[in-house]
């Protein structure tokens, strides 16, 4: 028996010990891999040569030296490097530079980070909102559980930095050909202006725009407004005219930027900004910046009253911001807004190009009900879009009903279910509902 444990034994022994030394081999070379700034660096390079590890190493030395408050005058030149090509405020770069120093590590503590920037864990919370920051932009990722809350760095922005590029998180970008093409429906001006929008952002007739217009001195900033009635086409003529230019899509969700503490809304508005200069730095064709539903931040500015003052103060600084930003812009950007007549002067003069989308025809309103319901009868598409003025988006939600009900209860196209589901839709409406549309949502 004994003869048999001991042959086991030592085989798992060796099996351990294997085990043991392919982890120390993968952990050394994961360190390599994942950065590890100080082999990063030389010391010879002068500061205008370096890299963006390298200057994230610069960093990380100087902070071990000095601590955070010290390290933001004493790494300026290394800081204001970093905090330009990503996006992030000097103490969120300092900070930073820990994750990318141990981002062989994937269980970063709070404690850990306390530690580097030289601070008691209790002073840690002044910079809590960095390290949330730096995980907003997904330059770090946190793992929460019962037990603890942990950082590591994720390996893309690992890749991107090496490769000296500026990070840009995927979320709120489109794609352009991950855009599904769909029929849309216009009037007669609205079809001359979408596609004359069409031809213009064509890369080819974009850069020729660009020239000219630099070359007389000239604003280069392409803003354009789409304005209508909800349901009119305005996003997704946004999407379909960003698939048909080839151009990818940063969506900006305008609540997103709204915050009750004090000064931040005005940074995010600002980091969208911030964001989208990265992103058209970063792409051979310039994205387009989509401001959806920008009602709230282009509306005439407030007079500033008694009832709420600092934020009738907040909401004139955001949009101080956007106008210089607009004034600024060297790129692409659309704005849709249901309200227009409600649109600040200042505001209306920095849009170059305004599409304003109308209700549709009752023919228009046929081909809608005929492309999202394909098996209904001429003559049913004819009498719904006769006696009710739906939008597209409204006549989306039915076809997306009648769907349901198919799935449920076996139920195919009826006259009098649609009748009841048109008067659903625009039962809250003054004078039944009159609207627009296409082939989509707004």
């Amino acid at each position: 028996m004994l003869s048999i444990i001991i042959p086991f034994v030592m085989k798992t022994d060796v099996i351990f010990y294997t085990i043991l030394v392919i982890f120390n081999i993968i952990f050394l070379i994961k360190k390599d891999y994942f950065l590890g700034p100080k082999s990063q660096k030389d010391p010879n390079i002068p500061v205008e040569k370096m890299n963006i590890l390298e200057h994230i190493g610069n960093i990380y030395d100087i902070t071990q030296k000095h601590g955070i408050e010290e390290s933001l005058s004493k790494g300026e030149n290394h800081i204001e490097y970093v905090t330009s090509k990503l996006g992030i405020s000097p103490a969120q770069a300092v900070i930073f530079s820990h994750f990318v120093e141990k981002s062989y590590d994937d269980n970063i503590y709070l404690s850990d980070i306390a530690g580097f920037i030289q601070c008691k864990n209790t002073k840690m919370i002044k910079y809590m909102h960095d390290v949330e920051e730096l995980e907003k932009k997904k330059l770090i990722y946190c793992n929460r559980d019962s037990w603890s809350i942990t950082y590591r760095m994720p390996s893309e922005v690992s890749v991107s930095l090496l490769k000296n590029d500026n990070f840009i998180p995927e979320k709120n970008i489109i794609v352009y050909d991950e855009i599904k093409p769909k029929k849309m429906y216009y009037n007669q001006r609205e079809t001359g202006e979408v596609q004359k929008l069409i031809s213009m952002l064509s890369e080819e007739n974009y850069e020729k725009i660009m020239d000219r217009l630099s070359g007389k001195s000239m604003r280069k900033g392409f803003a354009c407004l789409f304005s209508g009635t909800p349901g009119t086409g305005k996003t997704e003529t946004a999407y379909q005219v960003a698939r048909e230019t080839k151009r990818d899509i940063m969506i900006v969700d305008i609540s997103e930027t709204k915050s009750k503490w004090y000064g931040e809304s005005e940074k995010k508005i600002k980091e969208v900004f911030d964001t989208y200069r990265i992103a058209v730095k970063n792409s051979k064709i310039a994205p387009i910046l989509l401001l959806n539903e920008a009602d709230a931040v282009i509306g005439s500015r407030k007079d500033i009253g008694n009832t709420n003052p600092s934020l009738d103060e907040t909401e004139n600084r955001i949009q101080n911001i956007i106008l210089q930003e607009m004034e600024n812009l060297s790129g692409i950007l659309i704005a849709t807004t249901n309200l227009v007549q409600n649109m600040d002067k200042a505001f209306d003069r920095r849009f170059l190009y305004k599409i304003v989308f109308e209700k549709p025809t009752v023919q228009s309103r046929i081909g809608i009900w005929n492309s999202l319901l394909p098996g209904i009868a001429e003559e049913v598409a004819a009498e719904l879009s006769n006696r009710f003025e739906l939008s597209g988006g409204q006549i989306e939600n039915i076809a997306r009903k009648t769907e349901i009900d198919f799935i449920i209860n076996g139920e195919g196209l009826c006259m009098d279910t649609l009748v009841e589901y048109c008067k659903a839709e625009t039962a809250n409406e003054p004078g039944g509902g009159k609207r627009i549309g296409f082939g989509s949502a707004d």
